[in-house]
């Protein structure tokens, strides 16, 4: 493909050359089309005719009228006119001949840098039809304009496929923390085709260990957060563990004030105790029951405060968990942009120059295809052989094709996990 790419590129010089060879021979005879002129001539004759053949198939010569000749081989028009002529008594056994004197022209129209109406000379190919309409589409510009611009489109793609590896290893270094994995490494990098050799190149050595830092560093920030928490919970259950065995005994502490009242009020009853007697035990009961709401109190606002602790470590790690499912989202709509990027610059740099084009995507990168409209003909001819023949009339459409897959992977919507933005499609 690329060696075909380049002799296009050699069409426009070689065009005379290719003029002037010789047609090979059909096994079918020449039959005129839309478009051919022809000369009558009769023999004996000093003056004859000329004509083109018209859109309705015929042949107007003057002083002898409109003759069908369309589809007709040289012969059969030349036996259609003398026909005609003694019919019409005009000789008694004209001997006429009859000669093209130039074929209906060919228009050529796609990619090609100047489409057109050209002249059919026998043994014309579609290649040499694509030379004629100045070669494959490119820049109208001098060599000098076009080396600065494929120059400048060149780094443009260097810049974008460095892109393309930084955001490969920061996507890597993110999917590894949100599956909590403890490292990542490069055969997780996702790269698109014909950017495998990057790496093994010193800037993705560099962005493998920056994007490690950068893990580990996250990881021990998240880490120490959710370790502070977790000892917050530790102490505050051990609080609750200490204020439940104070509860404990602060009721015991009630119950015997609270027996030693009713045994203080029976002697009361009696007449064996005071009044101030009494009081003072009543005073050391009510104090009692005041330490077990004391305790309590203390107790419920532990309890509550290892319910909010819990629910900061649980916001925490949800958090960090939004956090980088909205980095990866983020990450990936820049690696798909710079994808795009990516063969926007590759489809410049063949207009530029579709050989530099064929060495980024490698042989097999790029087709050319050559579509024949003929007249006659239900279907077009799609064709990728530029040696394919033309005929006087043919309309050619000369297109340049980049296969599916040779600019970058399609990027479809990741239905496994619709938080994660996108992922490339698997390979057909």
């Amino acid at each position: 493909m690329r060696d075909s790419l380049r002799r296009h590129g050699l069409i426009a010089a070689c065009t005379l050359l290719a003029l002037g060879t010789a047609a090979s021979t059909s096994a079918e005879p020449y039959r005129l089309t839309i478009g051919d002129r022809i000369s009558v001539a009769v023999f004996g004759e000093a003056e004859g005719w000329q004509g083109t053949v018209d859109l309705d198939g015929r042949v107007r010569l003057p002083g002898f009228g409109a003759h069908p000749l369309a589809a007709l081989t040289l012969d059969e028009a030349e036996a259609l006119l003398a026909t005609t002529m003694r019919q019409r008594e005009f000789y008694a056994d004209p001997q006429i001949s009859v000669a093209i004197e130039a074929y209906a022209p060919v228009v050529v129209g796609g990619d090609v840098r100047s489409p057109g109406v050209f002249p059919f000379s026998p043994g014309l190919t579609v290649g040499t039809a694509a030379g004629l309409a100045g070669g494959l589409s490119g820049a109208a510009v001098d060599a000098e304009d076009r080396a600065l611009a494929r120059v400048g489109t060149t780094g443009q793609l260097r810049e974008a496929e460095q892109a393309i590896l930084s955001r490969s290893v920061a996507l890597a270094r993110l999917e590894a923390q949100l599956a909590e994995q403890p490292s990542f490494t490069s055969a997780d990098l996702r790269l698109p085709p014909g950017l495998e050799a990057l790496r093994t190149g010193a800037l993705h050595r560099d962005l493998l260990a920056a994007e490690t830092d950068r893990m580990a560093a996250e990881d021990a920030a998240a880490q120490e957060r959710s370790s502070r928490l977790e000892s917050t919970l530790d102490e505050i259950a051990r609080q609750i563990a200490t204020l439940e065995k104070r509860l404990a005994v602060q009721q015991e502490v009630v119950a015997l004030q609270q027996e030693e009242l009713a045994a203080a009020q029976q002697l009361s009853d009696r007449g064996l105790r005071t009044r101030g007697a009494m009081a003072r035990f009543e005073s050391l009961e009510a104090a009692a029951r005041e330490d077990v709401l004391e305790v309590e109190n203390l107790l419920s606002l532990a309890r509550i405060r290892r319910l909010e602790t819990v629910e900061a470590l649980a916001r925490h790690r949800l958090d960090r968990r939004a956090m980088l499912q909205q980095a990866i989202a983020e990450t990936r709509a820049s690696h798909q942009a710079l994808i795009a990027r990516r063969g926007m610059l590759i489809e410049r740099l063949l207009l530029i120059d579709e050989g530099a084009a064929a060495d980024l995507l490698g042989g097999d990168g790029l087709e050319i295809t050559y579509t024949i409209a003929r007249a006659g003909d239900a279907a077009p001819i799609d064709t990728q052989d530029p040696a394919a023949a033309l005929r006087p009339g043919d309309q050619l459409v000369v297109e340049i094709v980049i296969p599916d897959g040779a600019l970058g992977p399609a990027l479809v919507p990741n239905e496994a996990d619709p938080g994660l933005g996108i992922t490339a499609a698997p390979t057909q």
